[in-house]
C-alpha cells in the first residue's frame, strides 16, 4: 500500500502542489497578521490530538484568503469544439495540458497494464498449486501407518 502511494504521490503529484499552495497561503497570511492578538500558539506535544476551535481565527484567515484567490481564478470551463489554439495569447497552453494529460493517462493504463498481469499471474501460480495438490493421489504415508 505505501508503495502504491508514493508511486501515486510521484505520477500524479496533486498533493504536493496542495501542499505547497497551503504553505504559501500561510506564509502569506502570518506576514500580513503576524501579531494577531487572537492568535493561539498550541503547545508543541498537544499539536498532534488538538482540534481547532470553532471560528479559529488563523483558519478563517486561511478561507478568507482561499475564496479571494479563487475569486482571481477564470472559470474552468470546457474548451469550445471549433477551438484553435492559436485564437489567444496562451497558444502553447491548451496544447501542453493536452499533451500532459494524454501522458499521465497513458502512464496510468501502463500502470494498470501491469498490475493487472502481475495480479493475473499470481491468480495463475494460485490454481496450478490447487491443481497439483488436487491432482495427486497419493494418500499420506500418516493415514497408511494408522
Amino acid at each position: 500500500m505505501n508503495d502504491w502511494f508514493v508511486r501515486t504521490l510521484n505520477e500524479f503529484p496533486s498533493l504536493s502542489v496542495l501542499e505547497r499552495k497551503v504553505e504559501t497561503i500561510c506564509a502569506a497570511i502570518l506576514e500580513e497578521h503576524g501579531n494577531v492578538t487572537e492568535r493561539y500558539v498550541e503547545p508543541e506535544d498537544r499539536r498532534e490530538f488538538s482540534l481547532s476551535p470553532p471560528g479559529n481565527c488563523f483558519e478563517e484567515l486561511i478561507l478568507a484568503r482561499v475564496k479571494q484567490e479563487e475569486e482571481l481564478l477564470p472559470s474552468i470551463e470546457p474548451l469550445p469544439a471549433n477551438y484553435t489554439p492559436g485564437e489567444s495569447g496562451n497558444a502553447g497552453r491548451p496544447e501542453a495540458l493536452a499533451t500532459f494529460l494524454n501522458e499521465s493517462q497513458s502512464r496510468r493504463d501502463e500502470y494498470l497494464r501491469v498490475a493487472g498481469a502481475q495480479n493475473s499471474i499470481d491468480q495463475q501460480e494460485g490454481e496450478d498449486e490447487q491443481r497439483q495438490q488436487a491432482a495427486s493421489s497419493q494418500i499420506p504415508i500418516q493415514m497408511l501407518v494408522s
